[in-house]
């Protein structure tokens, strides 16, 4: 059946012989900020097209450039929907704070809760969901991991030229290469995809995680004075919650293990607690008077961790061909603030612990704009 538009349509091929080309654009078909496309289609070709057959609603413009505004809005719109979610949550804890609705001992009681019991609960949730015909790409995981060496050896050439501490630089070069990907990450995927396309983020955290305790034991052993002890990386990596849980993911995923429903509802449950929880607990950490004593070196990390890396390895995997979901997840890495578990690691290894809280909190306030900033340009550009 002709509709209303297929009559328009062809009125206008018949009056104007000039118009050879017709662009279309559909509806996006799953969730927030799956960027609409657009094609070249000859008039001719239109009416055969199988999304106008099954009668999906279809809007018509020309390649004029009159709808290029509409383009930018939608960008604007998916940048502002990945963004504004993480920066409203930051700005209730900042909300906690002032309300004095909690001290700083109920802080970092409820930080370690997160990230020993909700955060690797949310990993082995999302691992255990994941489809390994879809989601195990082994040149993707070795492309982040190859990023995340470069990045590591690129701050222990550039960082100590800052600063001659070496409790300073050792975190420095830290937050060069570490990012808080399981905090910053998941939520970024999740909103423009999905929950169903997590596993490649997942799948990455796996590889990723352990790469950025392994480093982050060697780095800060050897700025402060001492040797990378093969027993400290050892129990560094055994140790951390987010690596047990990674692996048992992986374990039951591997073996097809099936847990038991009230088990696996328990689970996803404290799952989706971790996320908004670690974000008011950020906000409600934030102290922008303690960061004046280090601003050279706060100036140097946190550029690093949210302009230089990103640029280097986004913008080679742009060269590479990486899109979609694969290029999310990529950024979700290399564009997230500091990793929060930084500081405990920087206090429980005598390196400069003030620096490691002051870079933790610049890099998630000013990753709210670089992000977006990111995420705006790649949707422009079509890549997600």
């Amino acid at each position: 059946m002709l509709t209303n538009l297929t009559l328009l349509t062809l009125l206008y091929s018949k009056m104007n012989k000039k118009a050879t080309k017709l662009c279309l654009r559909f509806p996006a078909t799953s969730g927030c900020g799956v960027k609409k496309r657009e094609k070249s289609w000859n008039p001719d070709q239109f009416y055969s097209h199988p999304n106008f057959l099954s009668g999906q609603k279809v809007r018509l413009f020309y390649n004029d450039g009159v709808e290029s505004g509409g383009l930018f809005m939608e960008s604007l719109v998916l940048s502002l929907n990945v963004v504004l979610p993480l920066l409203f949550l930051i700005l209730v804890g900042q909300g906690v704070r002032r309300l004095k609705l909690c001290d700083e001992r109920a802080l970092k009681q409820m930080n370690q809760l997160v990230f020993k019991l909700f955060l690797p609960c949310t990993l082995f949730n999302n691992i255990l969901s994941t489809d390994l015909k879809t989601v195990l790409q082994p040149q993707l995981l070795i492309y982040a991991a190859v990023c995340v060496l470069a990045a590591c050896a690129a701050g222990w050439l550039i960082m100590p030229r800052i600063t001659s501490d070496p409790r300073k630089q050792g975190v420095m070069i830290m937050n060069t290469y570490r990012s808080n990907a399981v905090l910053f990450g998941m939520p970024i995927v999740q909103l423009i995809y999905g929950d169903s396309q997590l596993g490649v983020m997942s799948m990455l955290i796996a590889v990723i995680v352990p790469l950025f305790n392994i480093l982050s034991v060697i780095v800060l052993e050897s700025f402060r004075g001492g040797k990378a002890r093969i027993s400290k990386l050892i129990e560094g990596i055994v140790t951390n919650p987010l690596i047990i849980a990674s692996a048992l993911g992986l374990l039951c995923l591997f073996s097809g293990v099936h847990l038991w429903k009230p088990v696996a509802s328990v689970i996803g449950d404290m799952g989706k607690v971790s996320t908004p929880l670690a974000l008011i607990i950020l906000g409600a950490g934030f102290q922008p008077e303690r960061v004046a004593e280090n601003k050279k070196e706060l100036l140097a990390s946190v550029s690093a961790r949210l302009v230089w890396t990103p640029l280097a390895a986004l913008g080679i995997a742009v060269l590479l061909g990486i899109r979609g979901v694969a290029l999310v997840s990529l950024l979700a890495i290399f564009a997230s603030p500091n990793a929060v578990s930084s500081y405990s690691m920087a206090e429980g290894m005598g390196s400069d612990s003030e620096l490691a809280s002051q870079g933790l909190l610049l890099s998630t306030v000013f990753c709210i704009p670089t992000i977006f900033l990111w995420i705006f340009c790649f949707s422009e550009c079509g890549l997600i």
